[in-house]
């Protein structure tokens, strides 16, 4: 089966303080674009770039369930989801392994996980990296 590939960049989730009309604008893209426009299209996968959230640190219980609820949608209409880490993903600046993304959407979502990479057919998905030594290495593992 050929797969079709929609990319989607830094949602930022939980922006103004988690504001719910700010959601609602954020929902209604979901609804009224990405959903259609990729049924219509026949996208199979669904490509989350980072910064899935917007803060590292504070993210409200509401947002916690609507996010999740949007992303349930996603899965309940036939898409496959991958996700990587952005910035505004990450706790802490140096490590990688406490992130709001996948300890809110879990098993939902393919991650790169501890790699820091994931290979999908002839495609590698890279997480957000520090420093330029931390992508050199990540190129070199992919080798």
């Amino acid at each position: 089966m050929k797969r079709k590939i929609a990319i989607v960049g830094d949602l930022h989730f939980g922006l103004k303080d988690s504001s719910p009309s700010y959601f609602a604008y954020q929902k209604k893209f979901f609804d009224d674009v990405l959903v259609p426009e990729c049924k219509k299209h026949g996208v199979t996968d669904i490509v989350f770039l980072g910064d899935l959230f917007h803060s590292r640190n504070v993210l409200s219980i509401r947002m916690f369930h609507d996010v999740r609820n949007l992303f349930l949608d996603l899965k309940a209409n036939g898409f496959e989801c991958y996700a990587l880490l952005g910035n505004h993903d990450i706790c802490y600046k140096n490590s990688y392994e406490v992130n709001s993304a996948k300890m809110l959407l879990g098993d939902m979502f393919f991650w790169t996980g501890s790699d820091g990479y994931l290979v999908q057919g002839n495609c590698v998905l890279f997480d957000w990296r520090n420093s330029r030594e931390e992508y050199l290495e990540l190129f070199e593992r992919v080798k």
